[in-house]
C-alpha cells in the first residue's frame, strides 16, 4: 500500500513539473515588454532631477521639457548666452556637464548657499524665495 502511494506521489510530482516546464514562466524580460497605457497629460513632461527638484537645460536655461526648451528664436542673455530671462539666466554655467536643478521649496538652484535657508522673503505670488530662479517661472503641473 505504501508504495502505492509512493508511486502515486512520483507521478503526480512529474506531471505537475513537465506541465510547468511545457507552459513555462514569463521572464522579467518578456513581462517589461508589453506595452503599457499610455497617460495623457496637457502639461509638458517636466524632466524631475530628483524629488522636489526640475532638471534646468544647461543648453537654453529654461526647464527640460516645457515647449521653450531650446527654442531657436529665443533672445540670448550677453552675460551669459542662455535665454534672457529662463530661469538659468546668470545663474547656471551654459553647456555645463553637471545637471542643474530648481529646488521646488525654495526656488534656488538646488544644492547653492542660498537653497532652503531660513528667513528669506517669500513671494506673493509663487510662494517661492523672491528673486530666486523658479521665481514665478515653475510651470503649474497637472493637478
Amino acid at each position: 500500500m505504501r508504495k502505492n502511494l509512493s508511486r502515486c506521489f512520483s507521478l503526480a510530482f512529474t506531471v505537475a513539473l513537465i506541465s510547468l516546464m511545457q507552459i513555462g514562466c514569463k521572464s522579467t524580460e518578456e513581462a517589461t515588454t508589453q506595452p503599457e497605457m499610455a497617460q495623457v497629460s496637457t502639461q509638458p513632461e517636466l524632466a524631475q532631477v530628483s524629488p522636489g527638484a526640475l532638471a534646468l537645460c544647461t543648453s537654453c536655461g529654461q526647464f527640460k521639457g516645457t515647449a521653450v526648451c531650446c527654442q531657436a528664436d529665443q533672445a540670448l542673455c550677453a552675460a551669459c548666452g542662455l535665454a534672457k530671462g529662463s530661469p538659468g539666466c546668470c545663474r547656471i554655467e551654459k553647456d555645463s556637464t553637471q545637471p542643474v536643478a530648481v529646488c521646488l521649496s525654495c526656488g534656488h538652484i538646488k544644492g547653492d548657499s542660498m537653497c532652503c535657508q531660513p528667513g528669506q522673503l517669500r513671494c506673493d505670488s509663487c510662494g517661492l524665495v523672491k528673486g530666486s530662479a523658479g521665481c514665478c517661472k515653475i510651470p503649474a503641473s497637472p493637478q
